[in-house]
């Protein structure tokens, strides 16, 4: 991979950020959400309890977030492995069975 094709992957501390500010706005979805559905449906409970309700989804809802961009960002940042083989280098490759040759030696 040369170097201007270099994939840099989110970092956690974004991923942290993005995920508090996903977090945040959930909440807040979550709680407007409760408030006018709720009653269309009959459902009426205290407002802490609806409030403790959303805290509950939201750490859920940030936990998936965080570890579903973790999980990509590691599959998009991995290596490319070629399929193509690499040319051989003579030289290099009679030089590397020479140095092999020489320290096989030297144990015996």
């Amino acid at each position: 991979m040369n170097k201007e094709s270099k994939v840099v992957g989110q970092s956690k501390k974004m991923s942290l950020i993005e995920s508090s500010a996903s977090v945040i706005a959930g909440y807040l979805i979550t709680v407007l959400i409760q408030y006018w559905l709720y009653p269309l449906f009959g459902i009426e409970i205290p407002v802490g309890d609806a409030f403790l309700i959303s805290v509950i989804i939201v750490l859920a809802a940030f936990l998936k977030n965080f570890t579903v961009r973790r999980i990509f960002n590691s599959i998009h940042t991995r290596p490319e492995i070629s399929t193509e083989s690499e040319p051989v280098d003579a030289a290099n490759a009679n030089n590397a069975a020479s140095v092999n040759l020489n320290q096989s030696a030297r144990i015996r």
